[in-house]
């Protein structure tokens, strides 16, 4: 884990400053350790009926599809990192897209918003702009 990486850390979902096309989580927390090649991700969401969805990845920034556990929308994701503050997914579900992501952190380094487009039924989509506060820094 590189301390100095803009991405790790511990970031929680803020509802206020987010826009969703879903009802808005409980809960969200993104735990994230990252280098310049690699990431690795653990995710928690705890929905408005209060069911918990607990997800990890484990990957690199190459473009390759890497297994995603405990995920209901993927089977795996592909990264690329094309900035140090920008990262872009591509998660497929039995071979077809079913998510887009884009997370770039704020200049400051204390917000980390994530655009994303989850395909959920053949006709039924869902998306949104979901803002992260930086809860835990290393080394802090």
């Amino acid at each position: 884990m590189e301390c100095d990486d803009p991405f790790t850390g511990i970031w929680t979902f803020d509802p206020e400053r987010s826009r969703l096309s879903s009802p808005p989580p409980r809960a969200w927390t993104q735990q994230i350790a990252a280098t310049p090649a690699t990431i690795e991700v653990r995710e928690t969401i705890v929905r408005a009926d209060g069911s918990t969805t607990e997800l990890s990845v484990s990957a690199r920034f190459d473009g390759a599809a890497y297994a995603v556990a405990g995920s209901a929308a993927v089977d795996n994701i592909a990264y690329t990192r094309p900035q140090s503050s920008r990262i872009r997914g591509t998660g497929k579900k039995r071979g077809g897209v079913a998510l887009s992501e884009t997370a770039t952190v704020s200049a400051d380094g204390r917000t980390l918003p994530l655009d994303y487009v989850v395909q959920l039924e053949p006709e039924k989509t869902a998306s949104g702009h979901a803002v992260f506060e930086k809860q835990f820094r290393c080394g802090a």
